[in-house]
């Protein structure tokens, strides 16, 4: 009888274990699968769709996190936990343990611990909007002179993201100016993890970096199961409907002549940082971090 019952016990787990990974999400078969294979089936670039699709999204989504590893652990029907490195471009880069974790089960990502909010959504980030200007500059002026920040900027008007580029501040990343659809996704200027060439941002063009954003799009299109329960916002706004409305801005983007921005992140010493506030018409700001 308790051979009979042992028997049966393995013979439903082997039946309900693969039922229930097809049905939800797993992580760790996408963590083992290329998101690029050759023809033999060999990873070309080495990093999973998993690694991928949570990297574009964050960089889509907010500024500053770069995924730079994520391993997962499977725990029961269904149940994993994401052990992840995420990097803070405010920062600088220690390769080492994770220092974000969340679970995932049936499909949903919950118990987040992400004690430094590196992945952490912020809304109204480019709302804050200032009363007094010249008083905002006075208390920027007072700090030390080697003092570098981390700026949150919305401007009045959009510019092209090639002039930003020559500015004095570093561009550290952009929201896409899209006038024509609702979500609006950015790209990141500077990447720490070169997973591939096009990582090298400060070399690429204008249209590589417009290429680049149009490919970060198309990669969540193509894999909306996997972040879709992470929801999708632009740091003003969270949206319904998130896959016809992100396909709206894929499409949009393949339209754009050349790459603008209205709200983007900026950092600089304070000297650069009070000379381009002085010289540039601006609706909001955000101070992201002093150091």
């Amino acid at each position: 009888t308790v051979s009979m019952l042992v028997a049966g016990g393995m013979a439903l787990f082997l039946i309900i274990n693969p039922i229930m990974n097809a049905m939800f999400l797993d992580p760790a078969k996408l963590n083992k699968q290329s998101k690029v294979e050759s023809a033999e089936g060999i990873s070309e670039n080495g990093v999973s769709t998993l690694f991928c699709v949570l990297r574009d999204y964050w960089e889509t989504s907010q500024p500053y996190a770069e995924l730079i590893s994520v391993d997962v652990e499977k725990n029961g029907f269904s149940r994993y936990e994401l052990s992840m490195q995420v990097a803070n471009h405010r920062d600088s880069l220690n390769m080492g343990p994770a220092n974000v974790w969340c679970e995932v089960a049936f499909g949903e990502y919950k118990n987040w611990k992400d004690s430094d909010q590196l992945v952490t959504k912020m809304f109204g980030r480019f709302d804050a909007t200032w009363a007094d200007k010249e008083e905002y500059i006075t208390q920027i002026e007072e700090l030390p002179q080697s003092a570098v920040l981390y700026l949150s900027i919305g401007a009045t008007e959009a510019k092209k993201v090639e002039d930003l580029q020559m500015e004095e501040v570093d561009l550290e990343w952009v929201q896409v100016y899209q006038p024509n659809v609702d979500f609006q996704g950015g790209i990141s200027l500077r990447m720490y993890a070169a997973v591939d060439e096009t990582d090298k941002r400060d070399s690429l063009t204008p249209q590589e970096l417009k290429d680049v954003y149009i490919a970060n799009l198309e990669n969540l299109l193509e894999n909306i199961d996997i972040w879709k329960p992470l929801g999708l916002f632009d740091g003003n706004a969270a949206y319904m409907q998130e896959e016809a409305v992100l396909r709206k801005t894929y499409e949009d983007a393949k339209t754009l002549d050349v790459l603008e921005s209205k709200n983007y992140c900026i950092s600089g010493k304070r000297d650069v940082i009070v000379e381009y506030l002085k010289n540039t018409e601006i609706s909001s700001i955000l101070v992201d971090d002093i150091q």
